[in-house]
């Protein structure tokens, strides 16, 4: 499934920057994003059994994804030759969304 700009856009809005370095972005996600999830009409079964760590670990330019569901907070710590900082924090604030868009389904086209 690539992600698509909607979908992206729409899930953003529940995300909001704790910190960002070159290499490492933590944001918040909200619990809401569970009920736009749902209005965007996405069957969470279709991902109950992908391995998620097998998955990034392949993804060339995400190191590493850490999700604390007790918080709510998502650390992505990635390569900022391959996916700058400027990209992800445009991203972030609504702007070039299609520029990360194109590397994330770049890279997930590679590996399948």
């Amino acid at each position: 499934m690539n992600i698509t700009p909607e979908i992206f856009i729409n899930l953003l809005k529940h995300c909001s920057l704790v910190h960002h370095i070159k290499g490492r972005l933590r944001v918040r996600v909200s619990s809401t994003i569970k009920d736009e999830i749902k209005n965007l009409g996405i069957d969470t079964n279709d991902f109950k059994d992908l391995n998620f760590n097998d998955i990034i670990n392949n993804i060339k330019g995400i190191n590493n994804v850490k999700f604390n569901k007790l918080v709510g907070s998502l650390v992505i710590e990635y390569d900022n030759s391959i996916f700058p900082k400027e990209m992800w924090d445009d991203a972030l604030i609504g702007k070039n969304i299609d520029n990360l868009l194109k590397a994330i389904n770049k890279t997930i086209e590679d590996i399948k």
